[in-house]
């Protein structure tokens, strides 16, 4: 090994140059051979090896053992005939073409069977023995109530019946039936009375009261409605189906005040006397108290 800068012979393993004082350059060794140690080296700990390869792709997943099932066709729908009266079945107003929301609020659930089975009156409709009214839908409601006794040689019977009928604009009708048949003190006459106020009641108070609102907007926007006989507009009511007497008026004037008296309807003027009298099997005729308050009262 000779110094880089003046030529000098320098001994191996010398790191100066003992003349000039320069570097000396580095000794170069032999390249090993990759994996083969250099004497002194420590060999270093093989890698184990893998005891399975990895599969080149995944197991792919299991297929499903019951494939879900494959929903039915649907059945082509029958459109209403738009071009037939509004009366037949086809047509899009017809009742039993409009849809019947049933999620609305149960107000009342009123038993008017012997059994127990109840009328249930919603805030928009009413559901009894299979059928399902919406109040809209409804052009007339009627009620009527019959409590008779009878005797035959020495054989006592007495009857209650009543009844709630809903009319559509089509002229079906329903019936809400309350009935109870004594012979001598035996029977189920008693409980078909008691049966009757909690229906009564309910048709006043929730289906009456629906069935007004959409009188009311209607007499607003012009119209004159027919209710019990009575001919009712903004101006003023009028009956003219008196025997023998002058057609009566009932105006913001002379109005007193409108309600029940009993299962009827009774009419009165501001000084309490008696106006006019409605029979409870009159149509519509629950529907005067508040039709005529909401119009000619306060």
């Amino acid at each position: 090994m000779f110094c880089g800068s003046c030529g000098v012979n320098l001994p191996s393993g010398a790191l100066f140059c003992n003349r000039c004082g320069g570097p000396a350059p580095q000794e170069v060794t032999k390249a090993s051979k990759p994996g083969v140690p250099q004497p002194g080296q420590a060999q270093p700990a093989a890698f184990p090896e893998q005891s399975a390869a990895f599969p080149v792709q995944p197991a792919a997943f299991p297929e499903q053992s019951v494939a879900f099932p494959v929903q039915p066709a649907a059945s082509p729908v029958q459109r209403p005939n738009a071009g037939c009266s509004p009366q037949h079945p086809q047509h899009p107003q017809h009742p039993q073409n409009q849809p019947i929301p049933l999620n609305t609020e149960l107000l009342a659930s009123v038993p008017y069977k012997s059994n127990g089975e109840p009328a249930l009156f919603f805030e928009d409709h009413v559901e009894f023995a299979g059928n399902t009214f919406k109040y809209c839908d409804i052009a007339v409601m009627d009620t009527r109530a019959v409590e008779s006794t009878g005797y035959a040689l020495i054989f006592w019977w007495g009857d209650f019946s009543g009844h709630i009928r809903f009319t559509l604009a089509n002229g079906y009708q329903a019936k809400i039936k309350v009935y109870g048949f004594n012979f001598w003190s035996v029977g189920g006459k008693r409980s078909a009375r008691k049966r009757w106020p909690p229906l009564f009641g309910a048709a006043y108070q929730i289906v009456a009261k629906a069935m007004a609102a959409g009188v009311l907007a209607r007499i607003r926007n012009g119209e004159h409605v027919d209710l019990a006989g009575i001919d009712i507009s903004r101006d003023g009511a009028v009956c003219k189906k008196l025997m023998k007497r002058e057609p009566i008026h009932i105006t913001r004037d002379n109005f007193g005040a409108c309600g029940l008296d009993g299962y009827n309807v009774r009419i009165i003027d501001k000084y309490g006397n008696k106006l006019l009298a409605t029979s409870d099997n009159a149509p519509n005729a629950l529907l005067l108290p508040y039709v005529l308050t909401t119009l000619f009262g306060g």
